[in-house]
């Protein structure tokens, strides 16, 4: 920090239109039928990654993508390989390396994305225009000092995604055990359907009820904790039309929404008697056939995800019905083996669940490091300039 501070002492600070510096380009439509999951180069367009695969590209790397359109315009990323641009992201290219280090000009935009998602045009489909693009303020610094900003900010970045990909690793690590544990043959035991093995349900009465409830939408579930994280508290004068089922202690639930997203619970003490919306589909296990945690294992294989993806229905908002989920076949074995194998289970996911809370957590005190950096060292003087 302090060579930083003294490279930028007697440094003259210039701002200037992106457009003076970079070139700013719209990108192509391409069919997602033409797209394949095996061709070499991403495509993007407005979201937060690439939508797809392509086996062409009209961009080169070294590019830094804003996306242009949806609700994600203004969101920044930058990619060093050839890609494929779709009509929904802007292309920005360095017109001159010597002057501007397009690393650089990745961090000073990332650290203005929350600007640029804020000056979105609104009505109909949110937007950045290229205009807006053209006229973003960058400041011109020497090449030097520039270098060497974006290589500290790189080292945190690049830390960053080391603890994403080792999270990665564990989890594909414990699915691949969990998958293998709870593996049988048709012959070697009973295999019913979930609702040969579950008890009926019931729904809330709200003109019988003057209590308040905890409500647990989708959104309150966390995909990665499969843990209930918020809940907002409703009462009949204000509840939801969804806010219906009564969920119980040891009851899973299980998102019938966007199913493939694999967005499933099971209810803690804390939950018990509390309401969830008709977007999930509540089990009860008959604990004289089967464990709730047998039935919470299964539901996050992989065997289970295909099922899903074979019957849901629906393109905009894909889902399945409740009675498709409870058709869905599960191996019971003896209650004794379902415990011991739980129990398995258990530890692997403690396991997994500790590894998994401390590098979450690592990965945010990275984040917000190289978030303190980065303000720190993209804050110049910004005289009679409105950036």
């Amino acid at each position: 920090m302090s060579i930083i501070n003294k490279l930028l002492k007697d440094a003259e600070i210039k701002w200037l239109d992106l457009n003076e510096l970079a070139t700013i380009t719209i990108g192509e439509f391409v069919r997602k039928d033409s797209q394949n999951d095996a061709a070499e180069y991403p495509v993007f367009n407005g979201g937060t990654s690439p939508t797809g695969y392509y086996d062409k590209f009209n961009n080169s790397g070294n590019k830094i993508i804003v996306s242009a359109r949806g609700a994600n315009a203004g969101f920044v990323t930058r990619i060093s390989t050839p890609y494929w641009a779709g009509n929904s992201c802007y292309s920005i290219g360095v017109k001159d390396p010597s002057s501007l280090d397009w690393i650089f000009l990745y961090h000073y935009l990332k650290g203005n994305e929350t600007k640029l998602i804020g000056s979105q045009q609104k009505g109909g489909i949110p937007a950045i225009s290229k205009k807006q693009m053209q006229l973003f303020k960058v400041p011109l610094l020497p090449i030097n000092i520039q270098k060497e900003i974006g290589r500290i900010l790189d080292t945190f970045t690049e830390l960053t995604a080391e603890l994403t990909a080792e999270l990665t690793a564990r989890k594909q690590q414990y699915s691949f055990y969990r998958d293998r544990l709870l593996a049988f043959e048709k012959d070697e035991v009973n295999w019913k359907t979930l609702g040969e093995v579950v008890l009926p349900t019931s729904n809330i009465k709200w003109r019988e009820t003057n209590k308040p409830y905890r409500y647990v939408d989708l959104s309150s579930v966390c995909r990665d904790t499969n843990a209930i994280l918020e809940t907002v508290e409703i009462t009949k004068d204000d509840a939801p039309s969804r806010a219906q089922k009564i969920i119980l202690k040891d009851d899973i639930i299980f998102a019938t929404t966007r199913p493939t997203q694999q967005r499933l619970c099971l209810i803690p003490e804390e939950y018990s008697n509390e309401v969830a919306s008709t977007g999930y589909c509540v089990l009860r296990a008959d604990s004289n056939i089967v464990l709730p945690k047998w039935i919470f294992y299964w539901l996050t294989t992989a065997e289970f995800k295909k099922y899903v993806e074979d019957n849901e229905s629906g393109s905009a908002y894909p889902s399945i019905s409740d009675a498709k989920v409870k058709d869905f076949e599960i191996p019971v074995p003896s209650l004794e083996q379902q415990s011991k194998l739980v129990s398995i289970l258990n530890k692997f996911d403690t396991l997994t669940t500790s590894i998994s809370e401390g590098l979450p957590k690592e990965i945010e005190l990275r984040q917000k490091q190289y978030e303190y950096y980065r303000e720190t060292l993209l804050t110049f003087p910004k005289e009679n300039v409105e950036v």
